[in-house]
């Protein structure tokens, strides 16, 4: 049997992240929410060895634009 699809999605707002953490879920994903760039950021990516990645483009830290390459 396959795993389930992993999503990372980052985003600064608490409340999409609720509404995307339970949609995503209830469509059989496995998902790892994170609020914004931090020091383990790309350790806990790259432990959850994610599918897919969604950025929010506009952060406080760093954006997305900024986070991508180092995700590369």
């Amino acid at each position: 049997m396959s795993r389930k699809k992993r999503i990372v999605f980052v985003d600064d707002d608490a409340f999409l992240r609720e509404i995307f953490e339970k949609r995503l879920k209830d469509a059989g994903f496995d998902v790892l929410m994170l609020p914004h760039y931090d020091g383990n950021f790309i350790d806990k990516i790259a432990e959850f060895a994610p599918d897919l990645i969604s950025l929010d483009i506009i952060m406080p830290t760093m954006n997305g634009d900024q986070i991508a390459p180092l995700l590369k």
